[in-house]
């Protein structure tokens, strides 16, 4: 039982967290077009929640996640669900290491209202280490689906 209530825990944030960075990349596109005051007003506004909600279901879908590898072990699912952990973990470094001094600058800008001369490259960082950061974390949630289905019996 244990084991199925911390599959569904883990199934559910790791789908929040791949839905969060989904939006990220299916903005990405139009965001490349848009001047500096639309891209800054936008950024101000409409990511508030995400920064509430985004690291409660980060944080869930890894701790959940380690809990599953330290229970699995043994079992053929056991490596797939550390190679899910592996990918989780990748896409929180890369938010560490590329998003977060990013996401820094860009907040500052928007709290004094000026816009840098290399606003376009923090963009840029900001926008395409949330693209990679949804490689890893879509990786990570396919590779603990397909550690659920091995352990499914059937045909």
């Amino acid at each position: 039982m244990k084991i199925k209530v911390l599959r569904f825990l883990a199934l559910v944030f790791a789908a929040l967290t791949v839905g969060m960075r989904l939006a990220h990349v299916l903005e990405l596109g139009p965001k490349m077009a848009w001047d500096a005051d639309l891209y800054f007003s936008v950024q101000s506004t409409l990511y508030r929640f995400f920064a509430i909600v985004g690291p409660i279901v980060d944080v869930g879908a890894i701790i959940s996640i380690i809990a599953l590898v330290v229970i699995l072990r043994g079992r053929t699912s056991f490596s797939l669900t550390a190679a899910a952990l592996i990918a989780l973990l990748a896409s929180l470094a890369i938010w560490l290491i590329v998003v977060a001094p990013a996401h820094g600058h860009l907040a500052t800008w928007i709290g004094s209202h000026t816009v840098p001369d290399d606003w376009m490259h923090w963009r840029n960082q900001w926008q395409f280490g949330q693209a990679g950061c949804f490689v890893f974390d879509l990786s990570g949630f396919m590779l603990l689906l397909l550690s659920v289905i091995r352990d499914t019996p059937g045909d």
